[in-house]
């Protein structure tokens, strides 16, 4: 058994495998006007491919590329569709002296800010970070998400930036999503797949991403464990910042596996401080996979109903991942089933009627279904029951809960 529990964590979170194409809901009527062209710079990460360089876009501020969009945060021009993502991260930078050089996994004492651009192909699949080289080298397409820049602010600057943009989207349309990657995840990884989340669900306003500072090594699951916890301090200053600063209407929160953990501690607290008391509460709550143990979530999820305008938990049987840390921990985990975790005030969805990827961990960015369930749950606060892929079921106790269709 425990050599079946290894097996599985080699594995665990696989955030990079690719995904099946599948098919998105319409994309907004809104047009990108074309950038104009201005004098060359280079700026940003030290990327796995070329980085990005001010001449292909116009510029926003010193450095910064300026994004052009239907929402305000996409850009296409001369063949590089980009993508903007606002972040905070509580990771090392690689370079003390330029944090645009990017950040590693090792904890620092402080809260970084800023934005990255990236790159999302023409050939993006819905779903997708990138196929296999296998099925780049067949179709003799990159599809992949890259990293082509990353733009630091200090945090006066950040939250300032933050808010004006925002101005600029029409009343209703100023949210905020943000994502809480899980264990073995680096900075870049984080900043792709927030960005591949945003763009396939149209997000109206802006998308932000918290990294703290996995290990994104398969074998330090325990470090990542602890890592978690001591970044608490960190995420709660983030979301506290974005709920009271940023000017956003709602402040919603997709939180995956391990980083749930964060996510129900930074709300208790929130919700036992009476000074925040922001004048908008947080909208959508996206619970997804959660490794946390159950009775620890049963506990402490009350708070969510209270801090959120609505909470959403999404459940799998498939989830090897799940089922490994569960092995591991000689407890269930919230985010599988069996047991069904039904928990008043929180739509509880199941998923594994539907095709995930082999370890089933990552549906929640990379399963259309779920993508297409999030995306009207954001855009409109249905009940499940309201929503198109969602169906009514009962335990045999006779407690209500939801499952995406097939």
């Amino acid at each position: 058994m425990k050599v079946l529990t290894l097996l599985l964590l080699t594995a665990f979170l696989c955030f990079g495998c690719s995904s099946k194409a599948s098919t998105p809901y319409p994309a907004s009527e809104d047009t990108a006007p074309s950038p104009t062209n201005s004098k060359r710079q280079t700026r940003g990460v030290t990327c796995k491919s070329p980085c990005l360089r001010g001449g292909d876009v116009s510029l926003e501020g010193k450095g910064e590329t300026k994004i052009l969009a239907p929402n305000s945060e996409y850009s296409s021009h001369a063949g590089k569709p980009l993508y903007r993502v606002w972040y905070g991260t509580n990771r090392k930078p690689i370079n003390s002296w330029d944090e645009s050089l990017g950040f590693s996994n090792v904890r620092d004492v402080m809260t970084h800010y800023g934005t990255c651009i990236v790159e999302v192909p023409k050939s993006h699949k819905f779903g997708s970070i990138g196929s296999s080289w296998v099925r780049r080298l067949v179709t003799l397409t990159d599809d992949r998400l890259k990293l082509r820049g990353i733009y630091p602010y200090d945090v006066k600057n950040f939250y300032g930036k933050m808010k004006n943009k925002l101005e600029t989207r029409p009343t209703g349309k100023r949210t905020a999503l943000v994502f809480i990657h899980g264990y073995n995840v680096s900075f870049e990884e984080a900043a792709i797949r927030a960005a591949q989340i945003g763009y396939d669900l149209k997000v109206e306003g802006i998308t932000a991403f918290f990294s703290w500072p996995s290990k994104a090594n398969f074998l330090k699951y325990s470090s990542d464990e602890a890592t978690i916890e001591t970044s608490e301090y960190y995420l709660e200053e983030f979301l506290r910042k974005i709920a009271l600063e940023s000017g956003a209407e709602e402040v919603h929160v997709i939180a995956h596996s391990m980083g749930n953990r964060g996510l129900l501690r930074v709300m208790e607290r929130l919700e036992a401080d009476t000074s925040f008391r922001p004048s908008s509460p947080f909208g959508q709550l996206i619970l997804a996979a959660p490794d946390v143990d159950t009775a620890n979530f049963k506990r402490l999820a009350g708070v969510y109903s209270a801090m959120a305008k609505r909470t959403t938990l999404y459940i799998s049987s498939k989830d090897l991942a799940l089922k490994a840390s569960e092995l591991l921990h000689e407890y269930p985990r919230a985010g599988f089933f069996p047991p069904i975790t039904i928990i008043p005030g929180i739509d509880t969805i199941k998923v594994s009627g539907i095709d995930l990827t082999i370890l089933g961990h990552s549906y929640i960015a990379e399963a259309a279904p779920v993508l297409n369930d999030m995306h009207q749950l954001l855009q409109s606060d249905r009940d499940p029951g309201d929503r198109a892929r969602t169906q009514e079921v009962f335990t045999v106790d006779n407690r209500k809960f939801w499952e995406i269709k097939k």
